[in-house]
């Protein structure tokens, strides 16, 4: 009996541990399992969580959409953009401008809209504005998408001209070139994009540099220091 003690002295821990490794791993395997089950619960609490949160923004979409409808049928204020803009008689670029608006100054919009020009009132004058023009509102941007015609909208998205326009100056930029703005601060490729090249170009150098006074039809003036659009005159009506 004597000989055996060594034996079951050496396979007694062997088994013990066999033993505890088996109970961890069946502890670890259980864990496992409810970390599985705890997950797929976690997964269905969000998307019924993403589910809600969608029905949310619908709502507050709709709650502002009505609130902007309802006060678009009547006028809504906005402000004019860091690039400037100009109130034309006619939702036409081409037509002849009642007023020049410059960064900050406040139009009133009504529920009138052509491709891309609001009806707008700006100091007693009521004329259309280039939506390009205006402060990037949201409200705007969506009640143009949503009635501007439809051939207009294909064309907008089509237009290799002003894709390539807004790929190079940006949106604001390019949209305003698209539809023939003019403003400070313009380099002289912008206003060959903008209006076309001029009837004819004065110009003088001195230490300051160069100037360049461009002319073209109707009475319109571009002056040009140095490269940029400085100043204009365009015959606007009294």
């Amino acid at each position: 009996m004597s000989y055996l003690m060594p034996f079951i002295i050496l396979v007694l821990p062997a088994a013990i541990q066999a033993q505890s490794i088996d109970s961890l791993q069946n502890q670890i395997d259980i864990l496992r399992s409810k970390d599985s089950v705890l997950t797929k619960k976690i997964n269905v609490l969000k998307t019924r969580r993403d589910s809600i949160n969608d029905r949310i923004s619908n709502l507050q979409e709709s709650i502002s959409k009505i609130q902007f409808e309802k006060n678009i049928a009547d006028e809504i204020q906005t402000k004019i953009n860091f690039i400037g803009g100009r109130l034309y008689i006619k939702p036409d670029v081409n037509s002849s401008p009642l007023a020049t608006l410059n960064e900050g100054d406040t139009v009133k919009i009504f529920d009138q809209f052509k491709y891309p020009f609001f009806k707008a009132s700006y100091n007693g004058k009521i004329g259309y504005i280039s939506l390009a023009a205006l402060v990037e509102n949201k409200f705007l941007e969506k009640y143009a998408k949503q009635y501007e015609p439809k051939n207009e909208k294909k064309a907008d998205k089509e237009d290799p001209r002003l894709t390539r326009l807004i790929n190079k100056f940006g949106e604001v930029k390019g949209r305003k070139i698209y539809v023939g703005e003019i403003w400070i601060g313009m380099s002289k490729e912008m206003t060959i994009e903008s209006r076309g090249y001029p009837k004819s170009v004065n110009s003088s150098t001195n230490t300051w540099g160069k100037h360049e006074q461009w002319v073209y039809p109707h009475g319109t003036y571009l002056y040009f220091d140095s490269g940029k659009l400085t100043s204009y005159q365009e015959q606007e009506n009294p």
